[in-house]
């Protein structure tokens, strides 16, 4: 069972607990310590399968292949863990989402994606590359994700010159991160390499220079300290809508 991270750890008696960029601790240490009579195993055991359901449950909740009613269902499970472990931030979030679906429905899709840097594992990127969707620039490039050309050396294939079934089989482009043979350590060993595909490759170059290298987003990568320092370092501003 892994521990529970620094920041949710319960606190010295009449020490304060860690706060988020916001002001707010990602877990209400006070809040879980009196769900849990203050026993701290039990508060362990609690974190790490919250940790393990709300992966799958965001994943479920975003699924646009799922029926409307299953991903609603996802949505509201997530809102009740994350207000039993007291991480009010993603309660919130959830019930906003669950909101807005609810008044939008049959106008527009609303998916809910919490920020990598809040995560101790990283997401499956487009659903793994080269593995499910592709992305059609004006121009008739073919890409396997919208971000795909900020990773340089490339060799993208046009639909001008290549059937789309040509390119998803068999371009350079679409090949280079499908599969789990170019990943390297701890990816290559690790045993959600199935799962995750090492997340986003993207990422991996931004961050690390090495496309190939494990998302720093992942707290098995060597590079994690630095995605945590970033964190530290963001904070919200107002949203400024655009106006014609």
């Amino acid at each position: 069972m892994p521990a529970i991270p620094a920041a949710s750890r319960s606190p010295p008696p009449g020490a304060a607990a860690p706060a988020s960029a916001a002001g707010e601790p990602p877990i209400d240490l006070v809040h879980l310590a009196r769900q849990t009579d203050g026993d701290s195993a039990l508060q362990q055991e609690l974190l790490a399968l919250f940790d393990k359901q709300s992966a799958s449950l965001l994943a479920q909740s975003s699924d646009r292949s799922a029926e409307r009613r299953r991903r609603a269902d996802a949505a509201h499970q997530l809102k009740g863990s994350a207000l039993a472990v007291g991480a009010g931030a993603v309660a919130r979030a959830a019930a906003a989402v669950e909101e807005l679906r609810a008044r939008h429905h049959g106008e527009i899709v609303i998916d809910a994606v919490i920020p990598d840097y809040y995560a101790r594992l990283p997401k499956p990127c487009v659903g793994g590359w080269g593995r499910r969707s592709l992305n059609v620039t004006p121009g008739g490039k073919v890409l396997p994700c919208h971000a795909a050309e900020s990773i340089p050396g490339l060799e993208f294939w046009s639909v001008r010159d290549h059937s789309l079934a040509d390119i998803w089989a068999n371009s350079p482009v679409f090949n280079a991160f499908r599969g789990t043979a170019w990943m390297q350590e701890p990816c290559r060993s690790c045993a959600r390499r199935d799962i995750d595909f090492g997340g986003c490759r993207c990422q991996a170059f931004a961050l690390t220079g090495d496309a190939r290298a494990t998302d720093p987003v992942c707290h098995l990568s060597p590079r994690h300290e630095e995605v945590a320092a970033l964190a530290a370092l963001q904070h919200d501003v107002p949203y400024v809508y655009r106006r014609m």
